[in-house]
């Protein structure tokens, strides 16, 4: 594939809907734990409905969908909660594009501390993220529960 495409980096539509559930299904790095779950499209039409602070980018090449970034506005700092660039388009600076969009519309919030979370069993991730001026920070475990227990 020709490393010089033309991206576009906007925010998610109604439309786009499909593809993002599509790709939290299948995408293991997605998934929040092994029994796959990632969020619904009622998450996804209200963070595109109504975005308040946090940013919801997706790129695009020509008419398809190539990748997404999510970004929490979480008071004076942001968190980036994932980050997917669909396998036929990595390698090619999209994952770059986004994050750096993610951050450029963070910081015209005033917001500059920017963070996020990597597998640790994702060497490559870490050296991506490394490559784009992340240092690493604390070790932590990813922990969940579904509903309440009392």
């Amino acid at each position: 594939m020709n490393k010089k495409l033309n991206v576009e980096i906007r925010t998610p539509k109604r439309e786009d809907i499909p593809t993002l559930l599509r790709w939290g299904r299948t995408a293991p790095e997605l998934q929040a734990s092994s029994e796959g779950t990632w969020h619904t499209k009622k998450s996804l039409l209200q963070w595109i409905d109504n975005p308040e602070r946090n940013i919801f980018l997706v790129a695009c090449v020509g008419k398809n969908l190539a990748g997404m970034c999510f970004t929490h506005h979480m008071g004076d700092w942001a968190y980036c909660s994932f980050l997917y660039v669909d396998k036929k388009y990595r390698k090619l600076g999209i994952g770059r594009k986004l994050i750096d969009e993610a951050q450029r519309k963070m910081q015209s919030h005033g917001i500059d501390y920017f963070s996020l979370l990597v597998n640790v069993n994702k060497s490559g991730s870490k050296k991506f993220y490394e490559k784009l001026g992340f240092q690493k920070g604390f070790n932590f475990t990813w922990m969940y529960r579904r509903g309440r227990t009392s």
